[in-house]
């Protein structure tokens, strides 16, 4: 190389020398994607609107979910209120059924007095007399049983109410069971024989009054129901005026509304249509209402600043128990 009289160098590199590695090589950290799950890959691909869409559904189906086990939960335990009840019932009918001639007395012979010199209640058909007396056993088995009819009743509403509140039991079911058995005997005693005296006050030398005995027995089984079932109005002032739920002021604010409501169904509910026996069961009504005033008066909840907060601390650390 030197006799051609050039001078042959080693190439230069550019840029600086790469330095020695010291220590152990490097290793790369590798990432590791987390498995998504299906619900994350449909709301990727949904997108924002369609995902707020879905979101809203979801809750509105748990909403109808969670409502309609607790809609079971309650027809389950309607279920059971229901069937003791029967029970309770076909075994009052059943021991009426032991007293069938001193109870068909009872019930037909005020009946038969008030008739004419020498009257008696009639039957056309085979079965009628027999019916009448089935539904003489029912009416009284349905007094036997009305004392476990009403605690069943508690029973279904007692899961809602506080625990203080459940106190009420016993004065509910023995405040329904005697209403229902005193107004029951209030329609027997005084009203339908005004009712029946009004029916046979028709009778002229032409029309002979010869009632039959099916439908002057639903007459009255009707006009008892109604009497024991509508007077029940001071155990529901008691009970409502308690949970808080009616006070005086409430009840006197309209009474005015009250006096329509009972001539309403006064009305409705008395098989004549003479004023006399509305009057007689419309009077008692306005009573008891004026009685249900004094009862929220006296049992219903304080409303001055001491049972207002005793009021509240209990519904703040009270809870209302749950039937098993």
């Amino acid at each position: 190389m030197r006799r051609m009289g050039v001078a042959l160098r080693a190439p230069q590199s550019f840029g600086p020398e790469p330095r020695a590695r010291i220590g152990p090589p490097r290793h790369r950290l590798r990432v590791v994607p987390r498995p998504r799950s299906a619900l994350g890959i449909a709301v990727e691909r949904l997108g924002p609107t369609r995902t707020r869409w879905f979101v809203a559904s979801l809750t509105v189906l748990a909403a109808v979910a969670a409502w309609t086990m607790s809609m079971l939960e309650h027809l389950d335990d309607l279920r059971k209120r229901l069937v003791v009840s029967s029970v309770a019932i076909i075994v009052g009918v059943l021991v009426a059924f032991a007293f069938i001639e001193p109870l068909s007395a009872f019930f037909l012979r005020p009946l038969q007095e008030m008739l004419p010199a020498g009257g008696r209640l009639i039957f056309t058909e085979p079965t009628e007399a027999f019916l009448v007396y089935v539904k003489i056993a029912g009416l009284a088995g349905l007094g036997l049983a009305a004392p476990v009819v009403f605690h069943q009743l508690w029973l279904f509403v007692a899961p809602g109410l506080y625990a203080r509140e459940k106190k009420l039991a016993i004065p509910f079911v023995a405040l329904s069971t005697l209403g229902f058995i005193g107004w029951a005997l209030f329609s027997h005693f005084a009203v339908f024989p005004v009712a029946w005296r009004f029916f046979a006050s028709f009778e002229t030398d032409f029309i002979e009054f010869a009632p039959r005995i099916s439908p002057v027995f639903s007459l009255y089984v009707r006009m008892m129901l109604a009497f024991a079932l509508v007077f029940q109005m001071p155990t529901l002032a008691l009970f409502l005026s308690r949970v808080g739920v009616i006070t005086p002021r409430f009840l006197i604010r309209h009474f005015k509304h009250a006096v329509l409501g009972v001539f309403v169904v006064a009305a409705v509910a008395t098989p004549t249509t003479d004023p006399t026996g509305q009057l007689l069961m419309a009077g008692p009504m306005l009573v008891l209402y004026g009685l249900s005033i004094g009862i929220a008066w006296a049992f219903g909840k304080r409303r001055n600043n001491d049972d207002e907060g005793d009021d509240d601390v209990d519904h703040d650390h009270e809870e209302p128990t749950h039937a098993s």
